[in-house]
């Protein structure tokens, strides 16, 4: 499974931010949340009393981060990306340097097509990197005006808040106004296993549902009938790690047809609180498959998310294995994968 990765971030990042982990940060065994997650110390002393509904905990990079209402107002209607990116040393054994970026979106579409994000001009960085790296910001980041922030106990890494100074001024200024804790960084191999298997979630079977596809099509529990097993991923629109493995799992989807072995994704970010469908959201979604090409079913979560199975995701993309009868069936799965992975993962649940 892919352990440098790279998300987006954007229409419902206040939603997905709420759960314990920063879910389109990582593929995380979801079980295993960090309690010392809120130690450490802060920057400033004005944070011990931020608002905690814009503050969400960055385990993997040993942060505590709260984002100012304008930055959040802006990411959730998409004006801003926020884009993360960790690189692991040569073994993977552990973090090299990781952050979080912020542009200016040019656009939904221009969002979904410039999957890789690289050549975007960055405003700002949030990031933690080896102590023997800090020479190296400019090129890192982009950016060429760096605070220090602190750097963790054992003096390892160290953390900057890095602006582009030519960059848009009021964006710059919001990404100033984050205020970070460094806490206790979450141990990199445990987060990061070639392929992360999950416990069982308390849910058997995905019950009785009637739902719509990406285009408008009924769907039903019946669909789980055409294959004797079927692969559920389960992602969001603005999470590149499972933008980028869509097209295997295409790949996949053609080659175990004649095994009777099925896939199909569920996309959750297309639905509001109220469980409406949001158009634009909607939108985005279907410019996704076709860019992707994938052709196996695309689906909308339905009123009970699946007899409640889609409630309990705490990273994306997750993915879990469904029988004939609708029963829940195998192991659980977080993280992105390639071909091969997932050909492997199949063997073994139809094993």
């Amino acid at each position: 499974m892919k352990r440098d990765v790279k998300k987006i971030s954007a229409a419902l990042l206040a939603t997905v931010l709420c759960m314990p982990l920063l879910t389109g940060y990582s593929p995380v065994k979801a079980s295993e949340e960090t309690e010392d997650s809120g130690a450490g110390w802060e920057t400033t002393e004005e944070q011990a009393s931020s608002d905690t509904s814009n503050e969400f905990d960055l385990p993997t990079l040993g942060l505590t981060v709260t984002f100012p209402d304008t930055l959040m107002e802006r990411m959730n209607q998409g004006q801003v990306i926020m884009f993360t990116n960790e690189i692991p040393v040569e073994d993977n054994s552990a973090l090299q340097y990781g952050y979080l970026s912020w542009c200016l979106s040019e656009g939904d579409q221009q969002a979904m097509e410039e999957i890789d994000l690289e050549e975007m001009p960055s405003a700002g960085v949030l990031g933690v990197y080896r102590a023997e790296l800090a020479d190296s910001l400019d090129e890192l980041t982009g950016c060429d005006e760096h605070q220090e922030l602190g750097q963790s106990a054992d003096g390892v890494y160290k953390y900057y808040l890095s602006v582009n100074t030519s960059a848009d001024e009021t964006l710059v200024e919001e990404i100033q106004g984050i205020k970070t804790v460094i806490t206790e960084m979450a141990d990199y191999e445990q987060y990061y296993g070639e392929v992360d298997q999950q416990p069982e979630s308390s849910v058997s079977t995905v019950g009785e549902f009637t739902t719509q596809d990406v285009n408008g099509n009924t769907v039903t529990q019946d669909i789980f009938k055409e294959n004797e097993l079927t692969m559920v991923n389960v992602f969001t629109t603005w999470c590149s790690p499972c933008v980028a493995e869509m097209p295997d799992l295409e790949k996949l989807y053609q080659q175990m047809k004649d095994r009777n072995v099925g896939v199909v994704g569920f996309v959750l970010d297309v639905l509001n609180e109220d469980g409406e469908i949001v158009e634009t959201d909607l939108e985005r979604a279907q410019l996704l498959v076709e860019k992707t090409g994938v052709t196996y079913p695309v689906i909308l979560p339905d009123a009970t998310y699946l007899n409640g199975r889609l409630m309990s995701i705490e990273a994306f993309p997750e993915s879990f294995f469904v029988d004939q009868n609708g029963n829940i069936v195998g192991e659980t799965y977080s993280g992105s994968g390639s071909l091969e992975d997932w050909l492997e993962v199949v063997e073994k649940e139809l094993a």
